[in-house]
């Protein structure tokens, strides 16, 4: 589990200071743990640290799957800098409403953004209770997104037979990451998810299983 999730501690520093590569290091603990090399598959901000991970620990991974993984430093440094400080907004925009007390709209926006407009009206209460439980956790998280600073060079020596994934129907800014590693990778392949979006492993978790059995069955 990343920090403040699951069974994991919060993250221990300022949130400002939180990072990928910070997390990189528990899933290289839990590899370590099991005594050989995984695959590694990680999702949006997972997929960020998956990206370290291999840039940091590559020899303990077998394969590599990229879901939508958020690598702005990526995106910024292949001329994409408009998408790039559009998601850089949408993050601090839930900085700053957290910080002026609207949790709950923070969520929504979040919520609705990434996946589909009255996606938090539909939840239960309950639900939604958990979801604004998690909120320094997210806060943490988002500035972790913000400090990513991998390079397009450095991503040209990882090695690693990659699965990269995208929904057909995700956000421009996510899409064109996947777009671009998947040009700078030696090892990767691109598949789109169709009629996903970028919460796929909840919205579509069949196809993105079926995906991710293909590639598993190749190596």
């Amino acid at each position: 589990d990343h920090y403040g999730h699951g069974g994991t501690d919060p993250w221990p520093g300022q949130p400002e200071a939180r990072s990928h590569d910070a997390e990189a290091d528990l899933v290289r603990a839990v590899i370590e743990h099991l005594g050989e090399p995984a695959h590694l598959v990680g999702h949006s901000y997972g997929g960020g640290v998956a990206l370290r991970m291999a840039l940091q620990h590559g020899d303990a991974l077998r394969s590599l799957t990229l879901l939508e993984p958020i690598a702005l430093s990526v995106l910024e440094q292949s001329g994409e800098q408009e998408l790039a400080e559009g998601y850089r907004e949408f993050a601090r925009s839930f900085i700053r409403d957290v910080a002026a007390g609207d949790v709950a709209g923070a969520w929504q926006r979040f919520l609705d953004g990434n996946s589909e407009p009255g996606t938090w009206a539909r939840l239960t209460e309950s639900a939604r209770e958990k979801f604004m439980g998690m909120t320094d956790a997210i806060v943490s998280g988002w500035y972790a997104n913000l400090n990513h600073d991998t390079t397009p060079v450095q991503c040209t020596a990882i090695s690693l037979p990659t699965l990269m994934l995208h929904g057909e129907r995700t956000k421009p800014h996510f899409r064109r990451i996947a777009e671009v590693l998947a040009g700078l990778l030696p090892g990767a392949r691109l598949e789109v998810l169709a009629g996903a979006g970028h919460m796929s492993p909840l919205t579509h978790p069949d196809t993105v299983a079926a995906a991710l059995a293909t590639h598993l069955d190749k190596l």
